[in-house]
């Protein structure tokens, strides 16, 4: 092995870094472009490396990764590693890259002084990577030749989540949510006929129900005679009567086009479907209420009864409620558990899912529910429909607490208001969700298991319900904050509410729109201001500039002691002209709002308040398809067929940008597969074994076309990939014009094995009238190209096959071959075939695509001066050779 000798100089001190008396590696005019040991740790934890702490050796590096101070502690094996880390470093892209092999690793010990590597004692030394030369260098270690390869990827993985992030408003002022019901199982227009027909089937069951009730069994008939009439009056002023002939026919064919797959989505219809077909006789109400019990969970389930149950929505809340509660664990409660079961599905899963937080969970209602302990909630047992027997001992214990179908079925309405906002603590949240439309098809069955008493003084509608204005008003009564309200627009609406604090300090308001960062020491200052006041005291940061990059220094500020009573106010609006800006100064009635809601982050867009939030993108929305005149076709897992797909291709910015001087923009009607393009979709060819700039680019597939160009030519060609594509941009000299007896079905198989065959023969091989050539495996396209190119060129010919019939076929493609010219590779025979043929000589002209004992015998037949011209892959013995 050869040693290194390295001219340095160190000194060790006890329990302290020492940098060599080298220069430091880095250049003075890229200083401010160093890469500390965090950031380039970081970079390589990006790029999949989990370096443990014995094994993060680099001090600092360029950002280009060629210059490096790395730390000796005495351990070889962490020094040696750090060494190699540079290869990686300095590799371009974010792929993870393995080392496999290096043409030599010279090592000098000499130049590393004796460290204990429990003593502390280290010292610095430079290190080096040169990219064209492809050595690095650092104290008494080089290594040649270094080679990587990206590592491969496992074709199963765990579900991703895939997530967009977007500005949210907390309100939205139209019915826009019923459109993107995915968690109903059914597309917006499905699911408003659903709804549409699920209201005429319980107008005709009310009218049943009212006309054959001879012996009086139904219970409250005058809450349901005006049901009815509330039906009939949202009926009658649909603008297409027609959709609703036949209600129960319209539910079953929805149910038949679901192929019962989905037969809970639809649990209202069966709810509905059951209670109209119960016999009007003695004791209907008990056998009803008993039937409904059980097929309660029906409705949990049902695609309008959860419709406005959106998970955007449900993470939007759920993210709320977590960005604004200070304790790390949420108690949530949910009383009357046993109608609505959100403890089933929306509300843990997201507790579960998107929540940074522990969460506990308690429901409640008169009895227990059955499932409770499978699902690992708390319970209690009380009434939450009478208010007066509320548990004192509840009182401010809860951050979190959930009304789902319980409001509408109070009787002491304000006083179980009252009484449930005493379950939360200040600050906390009530998660409300409330029938608001269509309210006779939920009365229908309501007013059976329930009882309820007409009541129709005030805003109720029949006796039990409000719209959505009243709801707003109702809660305002009680001194609850609306935070966020969504709608279906079809039967339910979802408030977020907020119980608030007592604030009583002045607020420290600090503005920072300085694009210069100017405002920092202020903040630092108004921080430490921040700790010595009272724990109402907040300190609000307000940005009204774009770019000012506030958002990102606040969520950095909230990891530092103390932060929880900062708030952040940005306004972010897209429309430049005319688009409003909030009066933001302490004293104005925004600001107060703002206060008296005290949520950590408000972002004001275009006239609304709002947040940014990381919201879920579903397989179907990951699937949608926008138009484009530039895709190209590839595989989005390497190795994986079942992924391949079209991808907008970045062709379009070469052509808008005028790079196409020397090359022809073509619509691709054929593009060719080859083996390679095989090899690479498959897996079985790897990426970085491509050259480096083809390595880096999206799509590798396809190198040749036919198609058109701009005039509406026929033409074919070669190009850089991808060629599996509806468009590419074709280098002028790599383009011909198609024959007109061709179709470009046929012409797109010419381009590359005539582009191979014609380099290999005629300007490598130097092919001349009266040459004889071997051709090997004359039944491939270079093949078949290759023949043509020397039976034109007036060669006397010998093909090696893989059988008869392959013989058959290349007869009838050329006619002038003999059985002479035929002779087979399957194995050496060849070899006295056509030395007999050519009387010992040998031909002038090998085109060669075997390896092995087949390429030695190719080689003996190579005549005097002879040219062997070798297409296939290579052993290291045949290398030799």
């Amino acid at each position: 092995m050869i040693l290194l000798r390295m001219m340095m100089t160190f000194i060790v001190v006890t329990t302290k870094t020492i940098m060599m008396k080298t220069p430091v590696v880095v250049h003075p005019q890229a200083v401010t472009e160093v890469m500390t040991r965090e950031e380039v740790y970081k970079e390589l934890i990006l790029r999949g490396y989990e370096y443990g702490p014995n094994f993060q050796g680099i001090l600092r590096a360029s950002v280009d990764g060629t210059e490096t101070d790395i730390v000796w502690d005495g351990r070889w094996v962490s020094f040696l590693d750090a060494v190699l880390q540079m290869l990686i470093l300095a590799r371009p892209g974010d792929h993870q890259m393995l080392p496999i092999k290096f043409q030599s690793v010279n090592l000098n010990p000499r130049v590393h002084p004796e460290i204990s590597p429990d003593s502390g004692e280290t010292v610095v030394f430079p290190g080096r990577y040169d990219p064209v030369l492809n050595i690095m260098s650092a104290g008494g270690v080089e290594i040649r030749g270094g080679e990587t390869i990206m590592a491969p990827r496992r074709l199963t993985h765990a579900p991703e989540t895939v997530e967009e992030y977007r500005f949210v408003p907390y309100h939205v002022t139209n019915d826009s949510q019923s459109e993107k019901s995915v968690a109903s199982g059914c597309d917006s227009s499905d699911l408003r006929e659903y709804a549409d027909a699920c209201l005429v089937f319980a107008q005709q069951g009310l009218k049943q129900w009212l006309s054959h009730d001879g012996g009086n069994v139904l219970p409250q008939k005058e809450l349901l005679r005006d049901a009815l009439d509330l039906a009939n009056s949202i009926i009658t002023s649909k603008t297409s009567p027609k959709d609703f002939t036949s209600a129960k026919t319209v539910l079953e064919n929805m149910l038949k086009h679901n192929n019962g797959h989905h037969k809970r989505k639809f649990g209202l219809f069966h709810t509905l479907n059951l209670a109209f077909s119960e016999p009007l006789e003695i004791g209907f109400r008990e056998t009803l209420t008993t039937k409904l019990h059980h097929t309660r969970s029906d409705l949990w389930d049902d695609c309008l009864m959860s419709a406005v149950e959106h998970p955007d929505t449900i993470k939007l809340c759920i993210d709320t409620i977590a960005e604004n509660t200070t304790s790390h664990m949420i108690s949530v409660l949910e009383p009357g558990a046993l109608k609505a079961a959100s403890y089933r599905r929306a509300i843990p899963e997201a507790l579960a899912k998107f929540c940074s937080k522990d969460y506990r969970y308690t429901v409640a209602d008169t009895s227990v529910p059955e499932d409770a302990k499978e699902f690992s909630m708390k319970t209690l047992e009380f009434d939450p429909c009478d208010p007066d027997n509320f548990p004192a001992s509840q009182s401010h214990v809860y951050d979190l607490l959930i009304l789902k179908w319980v409001l509408h079925r109070q009787e002491k309405l304000d006083d179980a208001m009252s009484g449930f906002s005493s379950f939360v603590k200040p600050g906390g949240f009530i998660l409300v969700q409330e029938f608001v439309r269509r309210l006779p098809t939920v009365l229908a069955f309501e007013a059976i298991t329930d009882h309820p008493k007409a009541r129709k003084a005030g805003d109720r509608i029949l006796g039990r319900y409000y719209s959505d204005a009243y709801w707003r008003e109702f809660f305002e009564k009680h001194g609850l904050l609306e935070i966020l309200h969504r709608t279906d627009g079809l039967s339910s609406s979802i408030f977020l509410l907020r119980k608030p604090l007592e604030v009583i300090t002045p607020p420290i308001v600090l503005h920072m729109d300085d694009l210069h960062c100017s405002w920092l020491e202020e903040v630092k200052a108004k921080y430490a201001e921040l700790q010595k006041c009272p724990d109402d005291a907040r300190l609000w940061l307000v940005g009204k500039s774009d770019c000012n990059g506030m958002l990102g220094f606040f969520n950095c500020l909230r990891l530092e002691p103390g932060s929880e009573r900062v708030r952040c106010v940005q306004v972010t609006n897209l429309t430049k002209s005319g688009a409003s800006v909030p009066d933001l100064s302490p004293g104005s009635a925004e600001f107060k709002h703002l206060m008296e809601k005290d949520l950590v982050v408000n972002v004001y867009r275009d006239g609304v308040w709002g947040t940014y939030r990381h919201l879920a993108i579903t397989d179907e929305q990951r699937q949608n398809r926008h138009l484009t005149e530039y895709a190209f076709a590839d595989t989005l897992t390497p190795g994986d067929l079942s992924t391949l797909n079209w991808v907008s291709s970045p062709l379009i910015m070469q052509v808008t940008s005028g790079k196409e001087n020397d090359f022809e923009l073509c619509t691709v009607y054929f593009a060719g597969v080859n083996s390679r393009d095989l090899a690479l979709a498959s897996g079985k060819l790897r990426r970085d074994d491509l050259p480096a700039a083809m390595f880096y680019k999206e799509g590798v597939l396809g190198i040749e076309f036919s198609g058109r160009d701009t005039k509406g030519k026929r033409v074919m060609g070669l190009c850089a990939p991808p060629a599996l594509a509806t468009s590419v941009l074709c280098a002028r000299s790599c383009l011909w014009s198609v024959p007109q007896h061709w179709s470009l079905e046929e012409a797109v198989t010419v381009p590359v094995a005539y582009s191979i065959a014609y380099y290999a023969l005629v300007v490598r091989g130097h092919l001349r009238q009266g040459d004889t050539v071997l051709i090997h495996q004359g039944g491939s396209d270079v093949g078949q190209a290759a023949i043509t190119i020397a039976l034109n060129s007036g060669c006397d010919i010998f093909i090696s096959t893989s059988g008869a019939a392959e013989i058959v076929s290349l007869k009838s493609m050329f006619p002038r071959l003999k059985d002479r010219n035929f002779c087979s590779f399957t194995d050496a025979s060849f070899e006295r075939h056509i030395k007999k043929e050519t009387t010992g000589k040998g031909v002038d002209i090998v085109l060669n695509s075997t390896s092995g004992e087949l390429l030695r015998a190719s080689l003996r037949l190579l005549a005097s001066r002879g040219r062997f011209l070798n297409l296939g892959p290579s052993t290291a013995q045949d290398a030799q050779l």
